[in-house]
């Protein structure tokens, strides 16, 4: 798909968003040098839920929401 992307003409690509897999830096930056790679933040509040006790993750799940659902005032 990245490769597509440069035989598209796509020159450069600033910003990733990535799940966290394995490779996935890797793979974006060997086709796009100068890319900045973050892994989105989503994915990591699930992640985080595997080191929850199962007796505490749905209130822990609950406070995600929380923080989910709230928004910066402009």
């Amino acid at each position: 798909m990245l490769t597509e992307l440069r035989a598209r003409c796509v020159q450069d690509l600033l910003f990733a968003v990535v799940d966290g897999r394995r490779g996935s830096p890797e793979a974006i930056t060997s086709v796009f040098p100068q890319a900045t790679i973050q892994t989105c933040i989503v994915h990591m509040l699930r992640h985080s839920l595997d080191f929850v006790t199962r007796a505490d993750r749905n209130p822990v799940a609950a406070a995600f929401n929380a923080a989910d659902r709230a928004r910066i005032p402009t």
